[in-house]
């Protein structure tokens, strides 16, 4: 799990609108975001939490997406934001506990990359697509898709 005192110092929120609810996690460390949102479902009478969107933390860090913090969430769409240059971001494991977590379900998980680099596109393959149910979604080459 991450450590770093910067990103557990990072801001998370649940930002809900007309029937709508998006977590942004930051760089949120995994027991902060379980924690709160164990709590959020208590006062809600909720076992788990909807959601039409995750912006996945700390850019897709295999130390900030647990399986226990996945299992508290339903969800279908995936925001990935980084260009992997600084940390080779996304981590495998991370995209991977978030495929294998929905990968039974009738409707795919989708994958929103912002960039298409060298490090999520191991994801772009219709073999892997097909048998895992999720679908990719990337911004055309040499641009970059605005979050």
């Amino acid at each position: 799990k991450d450590t770093k005192e910067p990103n557990g110092s990072s801001i998370a929120f649940l930002a809900e609108h007309d029937g709508h609810a998006v977590l942004f996690t930051g760089d949120a460390h995994p027991p902060v975001l379980e924690q709160s949102i164990t709590r959020l479902l208590q006062e809600r009478g909720k076992n788990i939490l909807q959601l039409d969107a995750v912006k996945v933390s700390h850019h897709g860090s295999r130390k900030n997406t647990s399986p226990k913090l996945l299992k508290l969430l339903d969800c279908r769409r995936f925001l990935i934001s980084t260009n992997g240059s600084r940390h080779e971001h996304p981590d495998k494991e991370a995209i991977a506990r978030i495929v294998h977590r929905y990968h039974e379900n009738n409707e795919p998980t989708e994958l929103y990359f912002n960039y298409s680099s060298q490090y999520n596109q191991v994801w772009d393959d219709d073999d892997l697509r097909h048998e895992w149910n999720y679908r990719t979604h990337y911004p055309p080459k040499g641009t970059r898709l605005d979050l």
